[in-house]
């Protein structure tokens, strides 16, 4: 179930998936540096990701109104308490 054995094949055809009976040198160390760089990314979004994306919430210069009924938010305590 093979398929057969292996007939020669046009060097010059570039295909995306590796061409005819792809089997890349040192593939597991590709996988395996690409997995670890994909697991870093992951840990240094999941730390810094939300101070990264969200914006700072700045209300000097605006007039809100719910500012006006917001004790709090005057004062500048925007906390969840």
């Amino acid at each position: 179930m093979s398929g057969g054995k292996r007939y020669p094949y046009p060097k010059h055809v570039w295909a995306t998936t590796g061409g005819w009976w792809p089997n890349p040198k040192n593939w597991q160390r590709n996988t395996i540096g690409v997995t670890a760089a994909l697991v870093a990314g992951g840990i240094f979004l999941r730390i810094f990701g939300p101070q990264i994306m969200e914006p700072k919430l700045s209300l000097e210069g605006r007039d809100l109104l719910s500012l006006r009924f917001n004790e709090s938010a005057r004062q500048g305590r925007l906390s969840k308490e």
